[in-house]
């Protein structure tokens, strides 16, 4: 058994490729609502494990982009609840937005 400290980035991207998708789907049972993929088809799946060093990278050059879509997401939750909580008194004329 190969052991390397796999990032959790690298899990991410594995899982979202299409040799991954293709095998997951194909095996997917249970209803249409609630379809899961069997955990044993992991034991099954040959992957390629790439040398420590260039996971290592990989996750050193993806990790800012995940840091900035989860950044942006905060932003949107804050920006949503602002907007919440300013169009009702907008609607109503209870605040008004002057114009120059």
């Amino acid at each position: 058994m190969l052991c390397v400290n796999i990032s959790n980035l690298y899990i991410f991207h594995l899982a979202r490729s299409e040799n991954v998708r293709d095998a997951a789907i194909g095996a997917m049972t249970g209803s249409s609502g609630r379809q899961r993929v069997p955990e044993d088809l992991f034991n099954q799946l040959l992957i390629c494990v790439p040398p420590q060093q260039i996971i290592d990278m990989l996750h050193k050059t993806t990790l800012p982009f995940f840091e900035e879509i989860a950044t942006n997401a905060n932003q949107n939750r804050n920006l949503t609840t602002i907007r919440e909580a300013l169009l009702p008194k907008l609607m109503s004329g209870e605040i008004r937005v002057g114009t120059k």
